[in-house]
């Protein structure tokens, strides 16, 4: 259980870290995160300067507690919150059916789909079970060959969670119709 419990951490974190950092790097991507929130409308126009502040400060929160050992059970739950409430706001969007751009992980051009949905499904999928693991786990593995498979395979969890947008897009094109002469 403790590997499970160290993977889902580092994962948790990465993916939170990534996309906190992409909307932080500078004001353009910030303001281009503000952009769509605004562009989502979930929420009134007037509030989404205090949204976009929110968002920043709760996926720092998560990666701060995700990554002190004592701290790690409240990391779960308020990423699995914050995952449940992006994916939320995301859902109202679609059913609105407007076409607007998913800033989740930055300057990406991705349209919103329900691959966001799925991705952040699976992100709360690991919250709960990060904290079950949690509960049932004292202290970190110390075995070196099982922490080196822990830490590849939320490293490649986190690799795929950011870029589940691209999977996205080569599976649409691998589904289009080929021209005829072409392959």
């Amino acid at each position: 259980m403790s590997y499970l419990l160290l993977a889902c951490r580092i994962m948790l974190v990465g993916v939170f870290a990534v996309s906190l950092v992409s909307k932080v790097r500078s004001r353009a991507a910030y303001a281009d995160f503000g952009r769509s929130v605004v562009e989502w409308r979930v929420v009134p126009r007037r509030w989404s300067a205090r949204v976009v502040a929110g968002v920043v400060a709760g996926e720092a929160g998560v990666v701060l507690l995700l990554a002190l050992p004592w701290t790690v059970l409240v990391g779960f739950v308020a990423g699995g919150l914050l995952l449940t409430a992006f994916t939320g706001a995301i859902a109202m969007t679609l059913r609105r059916g407007p076409s607007v751009t998913c800033r989740c992980f930055g300057a990406a051009k991705t349209r919103l789909g329900t691959a966001h949905v799925v991705r952040n499904l699976l992100l709360v999928a690991v919250c709960v079970t990060g904290t079950v693991a949690a509960t049932m786990t004292a202290g970190l593995p110390s075995n070196a060959p099982g922490l080196g498979l822990t830490l590849t395979a939320a490293v490649v969890g986190v690799v795929f969670m950011v870029h589940l947008d691209d999977i996205a897009a080569l599976r649409e094109l691998w589904a289009r119709p080929t021209v005829e002469g072409r392959k």
